[in-house]
């Protein structure tokens, strides 16, 4: 493995070829009630416009509902049509489940939080649902958060704390575009920070060129095993949660080494098809 090659691919990476998620409100909550009131919407047959129905609805911009199609709680009746109107879509058993869960009570994350947990580790980066995956993020086929899972167990078995810092995240993880560069990931930043070693690469500096159009980490702070805080350039694994997220690691790895190509070059209909359906990536 040769850290200067890998450097040099890192270098022309730009804010367009990593890890994109749509520049809308990330959280998790908001996009169950902005699907609640789309719901309301459709029930009601309203022949007004739908942005002035959600805005009036909900504190938030209508276009949140892009989050939601992410969050597999809503899907297009054509998944093919780029630009197919909001009010068209269809509402997922996900979304059911969970507004039944929760009574409606889309704050309760208590009662349907195991659902949003499952529905963040199924986001595919890049998918269909991004209108430039063929393009700009051609080489992102990844389930992103397993990747962050591995490299945070790793360092924290090198290391002794499991966590990286936001710059690391940013450079070494977000430009990945397989589950398979994991070694390679882990490779340069053990090399990347051994201060014995000179590099002519500055992490930080990196950083701040590409970040522009990353908003993942933002989709990360919904769950409460992993702390992000950029202000602090931290991205940290929950000790209590070491244990479940090694099994999760674990299993992770036995599906995907099985069958790579599966996962690499995943089918674009059956992915949102798992997306919308309640069920765990380790049913799939």
């Amino acid at each position: 493995m040769n850290f200067n090659e890998n450097i040099e691919r890192i270098k022309n990476k730009n804010q367009y070829n990593i890890w994109y998620f749509v520049k809308q409100e990330t959280d998790f909550i908001k996009a169950c009630e902005a699907v609640s009131v789309l719901e309301e919407f459709k029930d009601k047959g309203m022949t007004v416009g739908l942005k002035e129905f959600i805005e009036s609805g909900i504190s938030s911009n209508y276009r949140i509902l892009s989050v939601a199609r992410m969050y597999g709680l809503i899907r297009k009746t054509d998944l093919h049509c780029v630009k197919e109107e909001y009010k068209y879509s269809i509402l997922t058993d996900v979304y059911y489940e969970i507004k039944k869960r929760c009574n409606g009570n889309f704050r309760d994350t208590d009662s349907y939080y195991e659902i949003m947990e499952q529905q963040i580790e199924k986001i595919y980066i890049s998918s269909i649902l991004d209108e430039n995956f063929e393009t700009d993020r051609k080489d992102s086929r990844i389930y992103p958060i397993f990747l962050l899972y591995k490299v945070l167990i790793e360092m924290g078995r090198a290391y002794g704390n499991y966590k990286i810092s936001y710059d690391e995240f940013i450079c070494f993880l977000a430009t990945a575009g397989k589950y398979s560069d994991y070694s390679k990931v882990i490779y340069t930043i053990m090399v990347d920070r051994d201060s014995s070693i000179k590099t002519s690469f500055n992490t930080a500096n990196k950083s701040l060129l590409i970040r522009e159009d990353l908003r993942y980490h933002l989709v990360l702070k919904n769950l409460k095993h992993l702390h992000i805080d950029v202000d602090n350039n931290i991205i940290e694994l929950d000790k209590r949660y070491i244990n479940k997220i090694e099994s999760k690691v674990v299993e992770f790895e036995k599906k995907y080494f099985s069958n790579k190509l599966k996962f690499d070059e995943i089918n674009q209909e059956t992915y949102i098809e798992n997306l919308c359906k309640n069920i765990s990536i380790f049913d799939i």
